[in-house]
């Protein structure tokens, strides 16, 4: 989901370059453009933006540095998701199904998580359901 024209400009270019810090082949790999990625998205996070949600939480529940910055990474997965963003419902469902990020294994509020993502034409959650056999 992408910010609408209602965002202040200054978040909409911390946004943008975030974006594109994450989604380079090379750049995004690194810890350093993670790191300045976390700090452009901390800001729009904060404010709901649910693009910002997805992608810092998925940062910091996948390399957080503690378990309290994994533990704010889940919580911002799980307000996207809970807003309808397909992809960090897909995100939640795969955490809860493993046990991963200091979160508990739930098989069932994964299943949920990831028939919320199946039910908005999310193939990877389709193909996840599929496996685990619905």
């Amino acid at each position: 989901m992408l910010l609408t024209d209602k965002a202040p400009l200054r978040f909409q270019v911390s946004m943008t370059c975030a974006r594109w810090l994450l989604d380079h082949p090379r750049l995004g790999a690194g810890m350093q453009a993670r790191r300045l990625a976390s700090q452009l998205l901390k800001r729009p996070a904060r404010l709901g933006m649910v693009e910002a949600q997805r992608r810092l939480g998925g940062l910091l529940s996948e390399c957080g540095c503690s378990g309290r910055d994994r533990l704010a990474g889940i919580q911002m997965l799980r307000d996207a998701a809970q807003r309808g963003d397909q992809d960090a419902q897909f995100r939640l469902g795969v955490l809860l199904l493993s046990g991963q990020a200091d979160v508990a294994m739930d098989k069932g509020q994964a299943r949920q998580w990831l028939e919320a993502a199946g039910a908005q034409g999310h193939a990877p959650a389709l193909e996840l359901l599929a496996t685990l056999g619905e």
